[in-house]
């Protein structure tokens, strides 16, 4: 069993090439895929371990190998193995503090700029990032709540209708004006 990466995706996939276990066992492991190569044509197919389940009366993985043929070049398979996704931890979850760019007007998320612990840094970097992109909407968050922003406050709809507040008894007094005594 080894680690690689992925031809073009960020992700990195666990591999066995051992095929002592039934494929509702490698499921039932956490194993997600039957990955297939085809050297011929330089292709490599992954079969989800769920649809072999559901589709095959097979049991074993040598006997679903044997049987398979390249979608391409039609040739046998040069090698076969299971794999399963490694959760990889992330970078930064203990960073509260995000300053995040937004596409569309501040419709769309597009990227975090920087994560920071503090605040203060947090201010730092929304300041920095908003000196070398001056026109682009940024936001300053801890979580959900947002702390900065380039984006304008919208006025209210025409249809809202601001609440009655009943006035407090200092307020229902009636004013009196002073006069400043001269002299």
């Amino acid at each position: 069993m080894f680690q690689c990466h992925h031809r073009g995706m960020d992700r990195v996939f666990e591999i066995a090439s051992h095929f002592a276990l039934t494929i509702r066992q490698a499921d039932e492991a956490g194993w997600t895929a039957l990955a297939v190569e085809c050297t011929p044509c330089g292709t490599t197919t992954h079969i989800s371990l769920k649809r072999l389940i559901q589709s095959s009366r097979l049991g074993f993985f040598q006997e679903v190998v044997d049987r398979m043929r390249c979608h391409v070049c039609g040739s046998e398979p040069s090698a076969a193995y299971v794999v399963r996704e490694v959760k990889r931890p992330d970078p930064l979850k203990g960073l509260s503090h995000r300053v995040e760019m937004w596409s569309d007007g501040g419709v769309r998320f597009y990227e975090t700029r920087a994560a920071c612990a503090s605040v203060v840094t947090a201010h730092a970097a929304f300041d920095a990032e908003l000196e070398q992109n001056p026109r682009v909407t940024l936001l300053l968050r801890q979580g959900t709540y947002v702390i900065r922003s380039t984006l304008k406050d919208p006025d209210p709809p025409g249809n809202v209708v601001p609440i009655a507040v009943k006035p407090s008894e200092a307020e229902a007094r009636p004013k009196v004006a002073f006069r400043r005594k001269v002299g």
